[in-house]
């Protein structure tokens, strides 16, 4: 949709996948860019609306230190060269948790018309969620902690205290009841999914959504491939390519400068679709940890 930004008439999207992570967004996401009505950001997850500009530079546990976000041009830039009359959206799975902060960024952009933006939200089981998110951050190379410590609230609150970032929050992005309520009570058009849905009739769910975005027309969409899969690549030689590849270290530094986003996140999708992959399975005693924890959120 265009919106008046400073003087500036500007392309901003119609729609927003606003979490949560490690929830079937980024696959969902995918096919929604095989129709033909429909044009997603790249990347994926610009990130604007958590800091309504560019944030601060956080830590990590392993690996270089990350800033989210970028000035309303540039992400205003990412839409403007789509085809016209598509809907626009875009996929940061980080905006659910913002809550209220992301919600006010977003009027601050929108002015009037922010109610108007058609918000999906796509929701799991949150201890599958959490064991997920962590099983992603070592398999990114990002995490080196055991997950009987990583997944505490005292370290998970240390953490963010020392500026490290949000991604470490793996209990946080599981509670989703007031944010949910949040966005509810500030957009006309909120569509939620359950990611039990989605893995049990994708083409249906994605039909659902093009409903709800008012997009018509069918889509082929091959729902065979697992895009950022959970777990490890099986067997030693596909662990050690995986981790040559995608972990922080100089393969990696080498490659990074040559290749676009685009085509790295191309190249990790046939990666994970031809080598299988193990999900590791969570702890007895981690389970029940954080089923008394989310009980507190229902």
């Amino acid at each position: 949709m265009e919106v008046s930004v400073d003087g500036a008439l500007v392309d901003l999207p119609d729609f927003m996948i606003i979490g949560a992570p490690r929830c079937g967004t980024t696959a969902l996401a995918y096919f929604l860019s095989q129709v033909s009505g429909i044009a997603l950001s790249s990347p994926k997850e610009p990130g604007f609306f958590l800091y309504n500009g560019v944030g601060p530079l956080v830590r990590r546990i392993v690996g270089e230190s990350v800033r989210h976000g970028m000035s309303w041009r540039d992400y205003s830039a990412l839409f403007s060269g789509m085809p016209e009359g598509v809907v626009k959206g875009e996929a940061t799975t980080w905006y659910l948790r913002g809550g209220l902060e992301t919600i006010v960024n977003i009027e601050k952009i929108y002015g009037a018309r922010a109610r108007d933006v058609r918000i999906i939200v796509v929701l799991r089981d949150p201890i599958a969620r959490a064991w997920s998110h962590y099983q992603m951050a070592r398999r990114n190379g990002s995490e080196d902690r055991p997950a009987e410590l990583a997944l505490t609230e005292d370290e998970i609150s240390r953490c963010l205290l020392a500026g490290y970032s949000p991604a470490y929050d793996y209990l946080g992005f599981g509670v989703y009841q007031k944010p949910l309520r949040l966005f509810r009570d500030h957009f006309n058009h909120v569509h939620v999914i359950d990611f039990a849905a989605l893995q049990a009739d994708f083409s249906a769910v994605v039909l659902d959504v093009l409903r709800f975005l008012s997009v018509d027309g069918d889509v082929d969409m091959d729902t065979s491939q697992r895009l950022n899969a959970s777990g490890t690549p099986k067997g030693i030689l596909a662990g050690l390519g995986h981790g040559l590849i995608f972990n922080p270290g100089p393969i990696q530094r080498m490659i990074r400068p040559l290749v676009t986003p685009r085509i790295r996140a191309l190249i990790r999708w046939q990666f994970e679709r031809f080598i299988p992959r193990k999900a590791p399975s969570m702890p007895d005693g981690l389970r029940a940890r954080l089923s008394d924890y989310y009980s507190g959120f229902v």
